[in-house]
Parts: structure tokens; C-alpha cells; sequence
């Protein structure tokens, strides 16, 4: 048997020949063809993007995308509530009116009496005049602000306090202003308070004896250690109160001068420590009394620690 090979030099002639044979063979350096891993490109296609709302999200919405079932139902039923809340408050509106109208008209709160209290100086028939109540008038409808400011606009009334007593009763609390002392003002003399403060035009009607005040600029600042100079010379048994006051004077020279009516003395005391100054006196009025010499004391000075006594000439 004989065997012949081809010219290619040893394989055997009957060995087919493999299609695929040609290989490749990968460097360090060779990377992997986009080809062969993503397919061919005539197969491939772009598919288009899809955004899909949530049902909840309106702003996700898009055109051509309605609102879901569940959130149309949700804005009806809050619109519903608000509609049913207006009506019921404007019915009760309506109601509430009706029913101030209906209490503002009817008899049975009628005013039939008007009680005055607190009153020494005025009289009933002051008050009532000056508030602008009258019998007839309905207890609801009466304005007790307008009827305050009305009665406080007399001079004698400090304060007035007015509460409704149902079914028919206006009940009116006034205090007066006391008056402490005379005072000069443009050529008239007035009633005035405790402060200071100007009440009415003293009158032969009106009139109470009282002692005057006078004050010079800058001094009424001592007003209120007036007030309690009064008191600490009664309760330390001192020889004079305002019932035997001619006149009563803030200088800035002696602190307080004091004119007594019975004796034509004057007294002084120094507001520095006046306390003191007011036993120190006293302690000497007793003294010049004892002695039969308190008839001849123009002026007694009490300031500064000492006492000095001025006699007459």
C-alpha cells in the first residue's frame, strides 16, 4: 500500500480542513471587541423611556396623565367640608344676632331703678342726670362705658364702678375726690386733693374751710412727703393740725412753712431728715409753753439739727 502526500509536506491528504481554523490569539495589549459582546448593531434598538406617576404625587403629573380616582375623591370631600362649616357659621351668625336683637327690645329688661352709692358731697340726682339713664331703657342695650365716662366727667367724681342687677336694676359705686386744701389758680380759689390736683371753684354753696397750699416751682416733687408729714405730726402729739392751719407753703429756702391761725407763729422744718426735725420742734414748743414764752415765738425753725426760736418785736 502506498500512502502519498501532498505538497504541503506531511499531513495526510484525507484530513479536512477545519472553517473555524484561523484562531486568534490575545496579547497582553488586546482588549475585547465591543462587537462581540454587545451583539451586532443592526439588532439592536433604542426603546423609549417611560416616566410612570405615583397616584399620590400631583406633581408628577404630566400631559396627557389625569389625576387618580383617590385624589379627586380627597378634594371634593375637603371642598364639601368647607362648605358645610361656612354655612353653619353663618347661621349661627345670623342667630347670635337675632337673638342680641331680640333681648335689646324686649320689656322684661326694662330699667325700673337706678342705685346710687358712695355719695357725700353730690347728690342722686347729680349722678343720674350726668349718666343719661332713664326709666324704659333696656338693661342690655345700655352702654356702661359711655355711661362711666359721662359721670366721671364731674369734677367731684374720682371713680365710678356700674354693673347691670337683672332683670331691671343699674347699680352705680362712685368715690368723690377729698379735698386737702385751698389753692390759688388764675385769681380763683380752688378746691384741691391730696397730689395737689385742682378739683372745683370754692363756692358759698360748697364751701369748707381749709388750709391753702402754695407751692414753688420745683417743689412739688415733696407733695406726697406732705401727706405723711400730716400723719407723723398727729401720731407724735404735735402742736398743731390742719384745723389750725392758716396756710401751708413748699419753699426751697425752709422745706415746709407752716402759719397757724390761732397764735400768728410759723413754723419751719427742713425736709432733710425731716422726721427729726418735726420731734425736735415739738420738744421745744413744749419747752417754750412751760416756761410762758410761747406767746412771744414769731417764727420756730427746726433744721439743720437745731432749733432756732425768733421772738416778737
Amino acid at each position: 500500500m502506498s500512502i502519498r502526500a501532498n505538497a504541503s509536506g506531511g499531513k495526510p491528504s484525507g484530513a479536512k480542513k477545519n472553517s473555524y481554523s484561523k484562531q486568534y490569539h490575545k496579547g497582553k495589549n488586546d482588549k475585547p471587541s465591543r462587537l462581540s459582546l454587545t451583539g451586532s448593531s443592526k439588532n439592536r434598538s433604542r426603546s423609549p423611556r417611560v416616566h410612570v406617576a405615583s397616584p399620590g404625587n400631583a406633581s408628577a403629573i404630566g400631559v396627557g396623565i389625569l389625576p387618580s380616582p383617590r385624589f379627586v375623591a380627597g378634594f371634593f370631600t375637603k371642598l364639601a367640608v368647607l362648605i358645610v362649616a361656612a354655612t353653619v357659621l353663618a347661621g349661627v351668625s345670623v342667630g347670635l344676632l337675632a337673638g342680641y336683637r331680640w333681648l335689646t327690645t324686649i320689656q322684661y329688661f326694662s330699667l325700673d331703678s337706678i342705685d346710687v352709692q358712695g355719695l357725700h358731697r353730690l347728690s342722686n340726682k347729680d349722678i343720674i342726670s350726668l349718666s343719661g339713664l332713664a326709666p324704659g331703657d333696656n338693661l342690655m342695650a345700655i352702654k356702661l362705658g359711655a355711661v362711666e365716662t359721662a359721670v366721671e366727667t364731674e369734677p367731684w367724681v374720682d371713680t365710678v364702678a356700674i354693673k347691670r342687677v337683672f332683670p331691671d336694676t343699674i347699680n352705680l359705686v362712685v368715690t368723690e375726690r377729698v379735698p386737702a386744701y385751698w389753692m390759688q389758680y388764675q385769681n380763683k380759689l380752688y378746691y384741691a386733693d391730696e397730689a395737689g390736683r385742682i378739683i372745683d371753684v370754692v363756692e358759698p354753696d360748697n364751701f369748707e374751710s381749709l388750709p391753702q397750699l402754695e407751692i414753688e416751682a420745683g417743689m412739688e416733687k415733696h407733695l406726697d412727703m406732705l401727706n405723711h408729714f400730716w400723719e407723723a405730726a398727729k401720731a407724735t402729739g404735735a402742736p398743731f393740725s390742719k384745723d389750725n392751719v392758716a396756710w401751708v407753703r413748699l419753699s426751697w429756702r425752709h422745706g415746709i412753712e407752716i402759719m397757724l391761725l390761732d397764735r400768728n407763729t410759723m413754723l419751719c422744718l427742713g425736709l432733710d431728715n425731716w422726721r427729726d426735725n418735726l420731734r425736735r420742734l415739738t420738744l421745744v414748743w413744749a419747752d417754750l409753753m412751760r416756761r410762758g414764752e410761747i406767746e412771744r415765738a414769731a417764727v420756730i425753725a427746726s433744721q439743720d439739727d437745731k432749733v432756732f426760736v425768733q421772738s416778737r418785736t
